[in-house]
C-alpha cells in the first residue's frame, strides 16, 4: 500500500525562499503548496485541510500572526498545527507566535533544522492528538477540534494555552517543574523562559478557575511546581480519561 505523504502549506512572499523550502520539504517527501500571501490560503485550506501551516511572519498585508489567529478560529482548521519562519528573531515576537503557533524558527535556518522542527512538530501532533476527548468535572476539553467548554460554555484560548491544559489533564495529581513543562510543550526554546510558563498558568486559571485567585484544578505546589487535580468531590479520573 502506497504511504500517505504528508501535506504542508507554505505560505513565504520571497520567491527564492520559497522555491528553496518547498524543494528541501519535497525532497523528504513531503507534498507542498506555495502561497505568496495570507489572503489566498484559507479558503483553499478549509477545502482541503493541510497537515501543517509553516509561515512567514511578515507578509504583505496580513500578518502570519493574523493569518494563524484566523486558523484557530476556523471550524475546520483550529487542530492544524503551525510553524513560523520568521526574520524576526526578539524575544517578544517569538513569544507572540508560540502563543498562536506551535513552533518559531529564526531565519536564517539551517535546511536540517528547519526540517527537523517540521517532523518533530508532525510527530508531536500525532501523538498528543491520541487521546481526543478529556472530561473533568465541568471542564471538557475535546482534543480533535481545539474545543474548551466550562459549565457547557465555549472557552476561547491560545494554542499555548490549550496544549498547557491538554498536557496537565493528561497527568492528573502529577507535579510538574516549570523546566519539565519547558521540555516537553515548547521543546525548550531559548527564548521561553520559565516565567513564561507561569505567566501561561496564571492565563489559563482566569479561563478555567472559579476563582483564579483559589484555583481547584491547577494548583501551585510551593518550591516544587504546578499540578492539576479533580475537583474535591470527585475521587476517581472518568472512565474516559486517557492518560498521556
Amino acid at each position: 500500500m502506497r504511504e500517505t505523504r504528508s501535506v504542508i502549506y507554505l505560505i513565504e512572499d520571497d520567491v527564492k525562499s520559497s522555491l528553496a523550502i518547498s524543494g528541501l520539504l519535497e525532497s523528504a517527501n513531503f507534498r507542498v503548496h506555495a502561497f505568496s500571501n495570507a489572503y489566498e490560503v484559507l479558503p483553499i485550506a478549509r477545502k482541503i485541510p493541510p497537515s501543517l501551516f509553516l509561515i512567514d511572519v511578515s507578509l504583505p498585508g496580513k500578518s502570519g500572526i493574523e493569518l494563524c489567529r484566523e486558523i484557530r478560529r476556523s471550524a475546520e482548521l483550529y487542530c492544524v498545527p503551525v510553524i513560523f519562519h520568521s526574520g524576526k528573531a526578539s524575544e517578544s515576537d517569538r513569544l507572540a507566535g508560540l502563543e498562536w503557533g506551535d513552533e518559531y524558527i529564526s531565519k536564517p535556518s539551517s535546511p536540517r533544522e528547519l526540517l527537523a522542527r517540521v517532523k518533530a512538530v508532525l510527530r508531536r501532533f500525532e501523538r498528543n492528538t491520541r487521546a481526543l476527548c478529556l472530561r473533568f468535572g465541568n471542564l471538557e476539553v475535546n482534543r480533535d477540534g481545539m474545543l474548551v467548554k466550562l459549565n457547557g460554555e465555549s472557552v476561547e484560548m491560545t494554542t499555548s494555552e490549550f496544549r498547557l491544559l491538554c498536557y496537565f489533564l493528561q497527568h492528573p495529581r502529577r507535579v510538574f517543574t516549570r523546566e519539565e513543562l519547558l521540555e516537553a510543550l515548547w521543546d525548550q526554546d531559548a527564548y521561553i523562559s520559565p516565567r513564561s510558563v507561569d505567566a501561561c498558568v496564571k492565563r489559563l486559571r482566569k479561563k478555567i478557575e472559579p476563582s483564579a485567585a483559589s484555583p481547584q484544578y491547577l494548583q501551585t505546589i510551593r518550591g516544587a511546581g504546578y499540578r492539576f487535580v479533580l475537583q474535591p468531590q470527585q475521587a476517581n479520573a472518568p472512565d474516559n480519561y486517557a492518560a498521556g
